[in-house]
C-alpha cells in the first residue's frame, strides 16, 4: 500500500507541474546586432524608441541604442517573457556611454514577471527606473544604475518611504561615474538605495563617461548575480569589468514573485550621451531539482516538456568587444 501511495503521489506532483503556467525555458541569444527595430518578445517605449544602430568602423559595429544625444529622453526595452525566479539569475552585458557631455546613464532592471506595464520611469537622473515628475518603473524589483552623471545615486531619486540607512550617495552634477543599486518600487513609493554607491574612480576602474567619442573606447562589462530565493543567504552581487563592487542581501520582494522579466532603460537630461548595450544571451542550468516528499527526481527533459526552468541558475551573458 505504501508503494502505491508513493507512485500515485509522484504522478500527482508531476501532473501538477505540467499544469503550471510556463516560463521562458529556452536559451536566449540576443546579440543585438541586427540593424533596425527590435522584434517580439522585445517591447520598446519611452520618449525615443530604442533600436539597433550601426557605427561604421566602431567595435562592435552594431548595438542597441537606448537614447540619442538629445536632451530629456528616456528609452526602455523589455524582454517580455517571464523567467522563473527559483533558480537565480547571472547577468552579463556590455555597455557604452559616449558622444555627448556625460549624462545620464543606463539601468539594467529586473521586474515582476506578472506585471504587464511596458513604460519606463522618470527621465534625467531617474534614468527610466525611479520616479521623478511621475511614477517609477512598474513592478520594479532591482535596478543596477550605470550612472555617469551621478544623479541616480542621490537621495533626490528616492521614492517615498526610503529610510536613511546612512548609505554613501553621489553628488550629481556630472562625471561622478558610480554604480548604484536600487530596490523594489511601485508608483512613487520605494526604489530605495540598497548599498553605498560604488565610485569607479576610487576603485581604479575605467570611468563610465570620460569624453569618449566612440563605442569601443567607452565599452565596459557588467555582471549582476542574483542568488535563488531558496538559498540560505541569498545575495545580489554586482561586478564591473570583472571586479566585485557591490554585495548585498537579496531584496525580500523577490520571495513574493514566481517569475521575473528583464530589460534596460536609459535617460538624458540637460546633459546627454548615446547609451548603447549589446550581446545578450541567457542559458539555463541543467541541474534537476529533487522532490523531497516523494524521492522523485525530475530530469531537465521532464521540466522542458512542462515548460519550466530547472533549478540551478539562469545565465545572461554579454561579451565585451573591444578593438
Amino acid at each position: 500500500m505504501a508503494k502505491k501511495f508513493l507512485i500515485s503521489s509522484s504522478i500527482a506532483v508531476i501532473a501538477s507541474i505540467a499544469a503550471t503556467p510556463s516560463f521562458a525555458a529556452v536559451n536566449i541569444d540576443e546579440p543585438l546586432d541586427t540593424p533596425g527595430a527590435l522584434s517580439a518578445p522585445w517591447v520598446v517605449s519611452g520618449t525615443v524608441d530604442p533600436s539597433v544602430v550601426q557605427e561604421v568602423g566602431d567595435t562592435p559595429e552594431y548595438a542597441l541604442r537606448l537614447t540619442n544625444d538629445d536632451g530629456t529622453q528616456n528609452g526602455f526595452v523589455l524582454y517580455n517573457e517571464a523567467i522563473s525566479v527559483t533558480a537565480g539569475i547571472d547577468v552579463r552585458f556590455s555597455q557604452a556611454q559616449f558622444g555627448g557631455d556625460g549624462a545620464d546613464g543606463i539601468v539594467f532592471f529586473i521586474k515582476d514577471g506578472a506585471d504587464t506595464d511596458t513604460n519606463p520611469g522618470g527621465t534625467g537622473g531617474a534614468m527610466g527606473y525611479a520616479p521623478s515628475s511621475g511614477d517609477g518603473l512598474s513592478g520594479a524589483l532591482l535596478g543596477i544604475g550605470l550612472d555617469g552623471y551621478g544623479s541616480f545615486g542621490t537621495a533626490d531619486v528616492d521614492g517615498t518611504g526610503c529610510a536613511d540607512l546612512g548609505y554613501e550617495e553621489s553628488t550629481g552634477g556630472g562625471d561622478n561615474n558610480v554604480i548604484v543599486l536600487r530596490g523594489a518600487g511601485q508608483g512613487t513609493e520605494g526604489y530605495c538605495r540598497l548599498a553605498d554607491v560604488a565610485w569607479l574612480d576610487d576603485l581604479g576602474l575605467a570611468p563610465l563617461v570620460d569624453g569618449y567619442s566612440n563605442r569601443a573606447d567607452a565599452a565596459a562589462d557588467v555582471r549582476v548575480v542574483v542568488d535563488p530565493v531558496t538559498a540560505n543567504n541569498p545575495r545580489v552581487v554586482v561586478y564591473y569589468d570583472d571586479v566585485e563592487i557591490i554585495n548585498v542581501p537579496l531584496p525580500a520582494e523577490f520571495a513574493d514573485v514566481s517569475s521575473v522579466k528583464i530589460g534596460f532603460t536609459a535617460g538624458t537630461g540637460g546633459s546627454v550621451d548615446f547609451h548603447d548595450v549589446w550581446g545578450l544571451t541567457a542559458t539555463v542550468s541543467p541541474n534537476p531539482p529533487v522532490l523531497a516528499e516523494t524521492g522523485v527526481e525530475i530530469t531537465p527533459i521532464g521540466f522542458a516538456a512542462a515548460g519550466l526552468i530547472a533549478a540551478g541558475g539562469i545565465a545572461l551573458a554579454v561579451r565585451r568587444r573591444k578593438a
